[in-house]
């Protein structure tokens, strides 16, 4: 089984382009389990209703260039982060979003 930081790395390189350093990212030690929304479990085996989501994140320098996973994303926009929290569809990306604050003063 692929560790959870090693996961992490890999989606975010498949999902937007972006190659770290395993040292840039940062592990939350937070999860979140939650129903699959209903337009979405189409992606998932029949018998999938929930997911559970391990938080990461990194701070990037500058805003780069993000190539999106044609099959997962239909864009993306860089965005202040009060302004992104009311822009994602997912209560769980907003949280992590509105904790941001927080967790760059106690990582």
């Amino acid at each position: 089984e692929e560790p959870l930081p090693m996961t992490a790395l890999r989606e975010l390189a498949e999902e937007t382009g972006i190659s770290i350093l395993a040292d840039d990212l940062i592990d939350w030690r937070l999860v979140n389990r939650y129903e699959i929304f209903p337009e979405w479990r189409h992606r998932y085996p029949p018998e999938v209703t929930h997911n559970t989501e391990h938080v990461f994140s990194l701070q990037l320098p500058a805003a780069r260039a993000v190539t999106v996973a044609p099959n997962e994303h239909l864009g993306y926009r860089w965005l202040p982060w009060r302004q992104a929290a009311r822009a994602v569809f997912s209560w769980s990306n907003r949280d992590a979003i509105l904790m941001l604050p927080y967790l760059r003063r106690t990582v």
